[in-house]
């Protein structure tokens, strides 16, 4: 799996911020600021130290203009620590059903005078139907923050994912479009409503620069980017950097700045924001060129040219979906779970069985149609051995 493409420019940035003392607070930050509001246009740039961050600081806002209202629609299909921030804040998360893109779907929303936001999120970077879940908020008075959590540099209905609705929000976690690291590395605020730049610029401005950042940072390296080098002694490594670094066990998603570190890698990270885009959306159209031919597999956000961060296929049945992916372990193929469900509502689609029936595959840029075919041969070899009956063999 990739957690990140990195190169030479992320790594000598870090080294700066060492060398120079700026691990904390720096240059790197504005510097982004300035950077990323000429991809969102209109919109205020706020950088802060996760998505999650970012969405705390959205509800909050939301709450201060009606604290009346306590719900909040998300879709069934969710990251959990969106739903926890949710509940930290004394809200109740309400889930919306999601069509066959794992979206959320419109049609399902009920706006109704309990309701503070929606939160439409772009999963793994396909785009929801944002401009319709727009036009329905608006309509019926209900703000929406724009989940852009997962893509950066994508456009629906001419505009930039994430400069929908009131208030946007951004990550640069592990596996995202731009990745910064992981415990707390990195996010954006996105103000698109200009009635809330107050509020959102008074909680902004109580913000504290982050803490601990060599310390998540040398286990991001060491638990992701150098997992598969390191192998079983990764293990130990980790443990060991566990005792030894400082700060490991505050927590490192409490609500604070970007930090300069992880600034000079976005900012290192976007000059080559186009090209990973080009590369993963032809990672995706080999694939759905390649399982096109398998009746029990579908890639569900698939849309020839799509960029998606992830790529999960979808298979029948749960039990064919475990199969599979014990059967790529045992040939050294890396895979892994979609999000486990948040909601147990009546009335909600069974959300534990589209999440079992979800694994996603390998989607490195550096990805070549024949890497690809192997995984894909491979499923369908899986396939032909365990269920013979079921498939027919691969031409």
């Amino acid at each position: 799996m990739q957690f990140a493409v990195w190169g030479a420019r992320e790594y000598l940035s870090v080294i700066r911020s060492i060398l120079t003392g700026q691990v904390r607070v720096g240059p790197n930050v504005a510097k982004l600021q300035r950077k990323f509001a000429t991809i969102y246009g209109q919109s205020t740039v706020l950088p802060v130290n996760a998505g999650r961050t970012a969405l705390r600081l959205a509800l909050g806002v939301f709450a201060m203009h009606r604290p009346e209202r306590r719900r909040v629609l998300m879709p069934e299909y969710l990251c959990p620590s969106a739903v926890d921030v949710v509940r930290d804040l004394g809200l109740e998360p309400w889930p919306v059903k999601v069509g066959a893109d794992l979206n959320l779907d419109p049609d399902d929303l009920n706006l109704d005078d309990s309701v503070l936001a929606v939160v439409a999120a772009h999963m793994y970077g396909c785009p929801a139907r944002i401009g319709e879940i727009e036009r329905r908020c608006r309509a019926a008075g209900v703000f929406l923050i724009d989940d852009a959590a997962q893509v950066v540099g994508v456009c629906s209905d001419g505009r930039m994912l994430g400069t929908f609705g009131d208030l946007g929000i951004v990550s640069f976690a592990q596996s995202k479009t731009v990745v910064t690291g992981i415990r707390g590395s990195g996010g954006l605020l996105l103000i698109n409503n200009v009635n809330f730049h107050p509020s959102s610029l008074q909680s902004y401005s109580e913000l504290r620069p982050p803490l601990n950042r060599l310390t998540s940072f040398t286990l991001f390296v060491v638990e992701y980017l150098l997992a598969g080098k390191l192998g079983s002694a990764g293990y130990y490594v980790s443990r060991i950097a566990n005792k030894i670094l400082p700060g490991f066990n505050k927590s490192p998603y409490s609500p604070a700045l970007l930090g300069n570190l992880e600034a000079g890698i976005a900012i290192a990270q976007l000059e080559r924001l186009q090209q990973v885009l080009s590369l993963k959306r032809g990672v995706a159209d080999l694939y759905a060129a390649a399982l096109s031919k398998i009746s029990a597999i579908k890639i569900p956000q698939h849309a020839p040219g799509r960029f998606l961060s992830r790529i999960f296929i979808e298979f029948t049945d749960p039990q064919t979906a475990f199969i599979v992916r014990r059967g790529l372990q045992s040939r050294k193929i890396s895979t892994r779970l979609a999000y486990p469900p948040w909601t147990e509502k009546e009335g909600i689609s069974d959300t534990n069985s589209i999440a079992n029936r979800l694994v996603e595959m390998p989607s490195r840029v550096q990805m070549t149609e024949a890497d690809v075919a192997w995984v894909s041969c491979s499923i369908h070899e899986i396939l032909n051995e365990t269920m013979p009956r079921k498939f027919s063999k691969a031409t």
